[in-house]
């Protein structure tokens, strides 16, 4: 499925017009209705061939494996569909962003895949997320790196 296939599907399947009121208090006159769109199997398809082409267009040589988020993004925790990864099993450890092996998933390029900045990215990430501190000494008692 090519993009304007893709982008006429999610019109066909996700796009609402009317009067909604989101999230933020804010009205808005159209809605992306997601779980109308995940539903179908062959539009998430679609979009993670497009996304990992993204990935290849932005890095040439990386060698990761996309999957497509399925269902809502709950607290600190999201689902793919890894129908398609070969030798996965539960416990498989998954970066977001950081280091693993010779691979590396930097804040940037996420920021990039997502049309941001990275300090957005990183103050995204919620403090019930654990932070390790690999270097340095920290101050007792605080997360503070003592300079």
């Amino acid at each position: 499925m090519d993009d304007a296939a893709l982008l006429a599907a999610i019109r066909e399947h996700a796009y609402l017009e009317g009067d909604f009121l989101l999230r933020s208090g804010k009205r808005s006159s159209y809605y992306l209705d997601k779980f109308r769109f995940e539903t179908r199997p062959e539009l998430l398809e679609a979009l993670g061939a497009r996304l990992a082409a993204t990935i290849a267009e932005i890095e040439p040589d990386a060698q990761r494996i996309a999957c497509p988020v399925v269902g809502a993004v709950c607290m600190d925790m999201l689902m793919v569909d890894v129908t398609d990864v070969a030798d996965v099993a539960l416990g498989d450890r998954v970066t977001l962003i950081g280091r693993d092996g010779a691979d590396e998933i930097t804040a940037d390029a996420v920021a990039a895949w997502a049309g941001t900045i990275s300090y957005e990215i990183l103050c995204g990430i919620s403090k019930r997320v654990p932070r390790i501190y690999t270097g340095g000494q920290r101050e007792p008692g605080t997360s503070a790196a003592v300079p």
